[in-house]
């Protein structure tokens, strides 16, 4: 026979203090710790084993790792499924909430520069490989105009007076979206602040209606 129990921990945290820490908006701390929470998971399970051997191995967190439709396993219970359901809903809340960070810093470093009459519509974000992984980059961004025209390989921080709108977005995606796939791309609608997300930056373009890439 097996049977279940689950413990409920409570943390407090002061959102100030984690926003000056991780150097994030203080309206995006909330959800930013509830994230960072859920991906600790594993390590409080496994401190959960070393503090007290005598349940080593037997401790399980449905949520060490990303969970989809299709690599639910088949033993997910109804509770567990309740967990990926809450964490599916965090990460749509944090990232929705980063990508409100990230359309303001654009807005704001856009109105920085000269477009020659024209209106900028989208920027569109790419993954950069770092450090071992690939990263969506702030520093090879195209900006896309409401007349078709676009504008590619721009940084925002390449002149002086625009490093905070750099470190916002930097910060914004980093945290919002992590390590993502290599050909990942985003792109920011500066008009309605949504944000798309394709695997692929053709898929991407294609379903906003835009020239492919060369």
């Amino acid at each position: 026979m097996k049977i279940r129990r689950s413990v409920l921990l409570t943390f407090e945290v002061d959102t100030d203090a984690w926003a000056a820490e991780y150097d994030i908006a203080p309206t995006t701390a909330g959800a930013d710790f509830d994230t960072s929470l859920i991906n600790a998971a594993p390590e409080l399970a496994e401190m959960v084993s070393k503090g007290w051997p005598a349940v080593r191995d037997l401790v399980a967190v449905s949520s060490s790792a990303p969970l989809t439709e299709n690599t639910l396993p088949d033993a997910l219970d109804a509770a567990g499924l309740d967990l990926w359901q809450v964490r599916t809903a965090l990460r749509r809340r944090h990232e929705a909430e980063c990508a409100g960070v990230a359309v303001e810093a654009l807005r704001g470093w856009l109105a920085t520069e000269d477009h020659g009459g024209r209106v900028p519509r989208y920027v569109i974000v790419a993954s950069d490989s770092w450090d071992d992984q690939y990263i969506l980059s702030a520093s090879a961004l195209t900006v896309v105009y409401e007349d078709g025209t676009e504008v590619s390989n721009l940084h925002v921080d390449q002149y002086p007076g625009e490093e905070r709108y750099g470190a916002t977005l930097h910060n914004a995606l980093t945290r919002g979206w992590g390590a993502v796939q290599p050909l990942t791309a985003l792109a920011f609608d500066l008009k309605t602040g949504e944000v798309s997300e394709q695997q692929d930056e053709r898929d991407l373009r294609e379903s906003l209606g835009l020239r492919p890439t060369d």
